[in-house]
C-alpha cells in the first residue's frame, strides 16, 4: 500500500503475459493473453467459426505495421477438423490473410501469416474456423464484457454469443514503428458509483504495458470535475505485454454529496508514444438521505411452463422469510409460449431478454429492478430455489433508494 497525501492505492499484478512476440512485434487484442479453463461450443454437424472485431481506435497505433500472425487460444482439440486463422475487413468479408494449421493444439496456437496484410486504420475481423461433427467446446472466453469480441458463427450466421468475457484471439503486428513506451489505462470503474455521505470512494484501474519495452515506475493521477489534479508515484515494473490493476482511494471529503462528480483518471510514464490511451473518465456521486428499498420483481411466466410453479414457491418462501414488505412481484405471461393472460406489454417486455434479439426467451424468470446483475449482459435470469435466489434479492435490497427533493 503506497499512501500520498491521505490518498491511497493499492497496486496488485495481474495476470502476467509471457513475452512470446519478437522483438518488433506486438500482439495486439482484447484478451490480455488469457485463455479460459473450460471452453464454450454449439451443437451440430457444421463448419463453426469465432472471431473479435478489432475497431480503428485500437489499430491506429500500429498503423503501417504488418499483420505476421494470428494467435488463437482454444481450450480443447476433440472433434475438430480442418482449422484455420483468418483476417478480414468484416465478419462476412473476404479474407485478406488466412492460414491453415495441421494439427492445432489445446491452449495458445500462433499461425504464421504471409506478412505482406498492412495495418490501415481500418477496423478488421480476426477469427479462426473449422469444422466439427458434433459440438467441440473449445471457445476461450475470459475477462469483462466487450461489444464485437464474442462473435460465433453457426451455419453461416454470426451472433455473439450469450457468455461473459472475450475471445481469446489475437494479432501479431510487426515493424519499424511500433510504440517503445505505452502504457494503456484500459478501465477505471467505480466500485460503488454512489456512496453515502462520508464513505470514500474507490476507483479500480486496469493498465496495459502495450509497447515493446519495461516500465520503469509510472503515475497515475486523478482530478474532479476538471479541478486540482492528484498525482500518485507508483515504484514499480509493468513488463511488455503486462497487464496490472489497482485501486485509487479518494477521500469522502473531496465529494460533495447531492450531485454528480466526473472525475478524469490518467496513466503517466516519462516518454509515452501513444497518449490517447492514457485518460478515461467515470462518474461518482454520494447521497445523504435514503429510504429502504422495496425491489420491484418482474416474474415471466405462463401456464404452458412447466417449471413456473417452482418460481411461485420460490417467491413465497422469501416473503415467508420475512422479505414480505421489501419486495413487489409481478407477473408477465409471456417468454415460454403465452397464455389467455397474455397482453401487448407483457410480449413487449421480452426485449429485456435480448436487445439484439438473436437469442430465445424462457421462463420462469425474473428482473429485479430491471437492473443487470454483476456477471450479466441482460436484466433478465432464471429464479431458482429460494436458497439461490435469496443472495439476489438481498443485494438488490441494499441498493440506496435514493431521495430527491424539489
Amino acid at each position: 500500500m503506497i499512501s500520498v497525501l491521505k490518498k491511497t492505492i493499492i497496486l496488485c499484478a495481474g495476470a502476467a503475459l509471457a513475452l512470446g512476440a519478437q522483438a518488433a512485434s506486438i500482439r495486439v487484442g482484447y484478451c490480455d493473453g488469457a485463455l479460459a479453463e473450460k471452453g464454450y461450443g454449439k451443437t451440430g454437424k457444421t463448419e463453426m467459426s469465432g472471431a473479435v472485431i478489432l475497431t480503428p481506435e485500437m489499430l491506429e497505433p500500429y498503423i503501417g505495421c504488418n499483420i505476421t500472425a494470428v494467435r488463437a487460444g482454444i481450450t480443447t482439440t476433440e472433434g475438430m477438423t480442418g482449422f484455420n486463422v483468418w483476417v478480414r475487413g468484416s465478419l462476412d468479408g473476404e479474407n485478406l490473410e488466412s492460414m491453415a494449421l495441421e494439427e492445432p493444439q489445446q491452449g495458445w496456437n500462433e499461425v504464421a501469416l504471409s506478412g505482406s496484410l498492412a495495418v490501415d486504420g481500418s477496423p478488421l475481423a480476426v477469427g479462426f474456423s473449422f469444422s466439427q461433427e458434433k459440438a467441440v467446446r473449445c471457445f476461450s472466453f475470459t475477462g469483462d464484457n466487450r461489444p464485437d469480441t464474442r462473435w460465433l458463427c453457426k451455419n453461416g450466421k454470426w451472433e455473439e454469443a450469450k457468455v461473459n468475457g472475450v475471445l481469446s484471439i489475437e494479432l501479431v503486428v510487426t515493424g519499424d514503428n511500433l510504440p517503445s513506451s505505452d502504457l494503456a489505462l484500459k478501465s477505471a470503474t467505480p466500485v460503488k458509483p454512489i456512496m453515502k455521505e462520508g464513505e470514500d470512494a474507490e476507483i479500480h484501474v486496469v493498465m496495459k504495458n502495450e509497447a515493446l519495452t519495461d516500465i520503469y515506475g509510472y503515475s497515475l493521477s486523478y482530478s474532479i470535475d476538471g479541478g486540482k489534479e492528484t498525482v500518485i508515484d507508483i515504484d514499480g515494473v509493468v513488463l511488455v505485454q503486462q497487464t496490472v490493476g489497482g485501486s485509487i482511494i479518494i477521500g469522502a471529503d473531496e465529494i460533495t454529496p447531492g450531485q454528480p462528480h466526473e472525475v478524469t483518471v490518467k496513466a503517466i510514464t516519462g516518454i509515452d508514444d501513444n497518449p490517447d490511451n492514457n485518460t478515461l473518465t467515470c462518474l461518482l456521486g454520494a447521497y445523504t438521505d435514503s429510504m429502504p428499498r422495496r425491489v420491484l420483481i418482474e416474474e415471466f411466466t405462463t401456464e404452458n411452463c412447466g417449471n413456473c410453479p417452482r418460481a411461485i414457491n420460490t417467491l413465497k418462501q422469501c416473503e415467508e422469510a420475512g422479505y414480505g414488505d421489501r419486495m413487489a412481484v409481478v407477473a408477465h405471461h409471456a417468454g415460454y409460449y403465452t397464455d389467455w393472460l397474455t397482453t401487448d406489454t407483457d410480449l413487449k417486455y421480452e426485449w429485456f431478454y435480448d436487445p439484439t434479439g438473436q437469442s430465445g426467451t424462457y421462463a420462469p424468470a425474473v428482473m429485479l429492478d430491471r437492473v443487470v446483475l454483476e456477471g450479466q449482459s441482460v436484466p433478465v435470469n432464471s429464479i431458482g430455489y429460494f436458497k439461490d435466489f435469496e443472495p439476489t434479492l438481498q443485494t438488490a435490497i441494499e441498493r440506496p433508494a435514493l431521495i430527491l427533493f424539489h
